[in-house]
């Protein structure tokens, strides 16, 4: 659940391509029956979803993710390129006693991997 967000459809999301991962390891090891979704599925399909956030953002992207993590708020929250980031789930938005913005876990993962998220940020 944590790699969803909370947001059900990324569960749903990541379920599936686990589903697709076992599906691919019974179609190359066609004796294998009793396969069941292990930490090695779910790396392979985690590893796939953070490629497909990765696909389509460019370095201003980047920047703007960067941003948005460091103040849980973006910088203008009508900006073609934040609400872009927020429809594609790539940004979550949160509301309890305030409305707050953070990442997807993937895409926080992505940055780290990138090495532009510090322990400072």
């Amino acid at each position: 659940m944590l790699l969803s967000g909370g947001v059900l459809r990324e569960l749903i999301r990541l379920s599936q391509e686990c589903c697709r991962e076992c599906m691919l390891e019974l179609e190359l090891a066609s004796t294998k029956s009793d396969l069941v979704i292990d930490a090695d599925i779910l790396a392979a399909a985690v590893k796939t979803l953070r490629n497909q956030f990765a696909r389509s953002l460019g370095s201003q992207l980047y920047e703007l993710l960067v941003k948005i993590y460091a103040d849980f708020t973006p910088p203008d929250a009508q900006s073609s390129e934040f609400l872009e980031l927020l429809h594609g789930l790539y940004v979550l938005e949160y509301e309890n006693d305030d409305l707050w913005y953070d990442l997807h876990p993937l895409v926080t993962d992505l940055l780290q991997r990138k090495q532009l998220l510090t322990s400072s940020t």
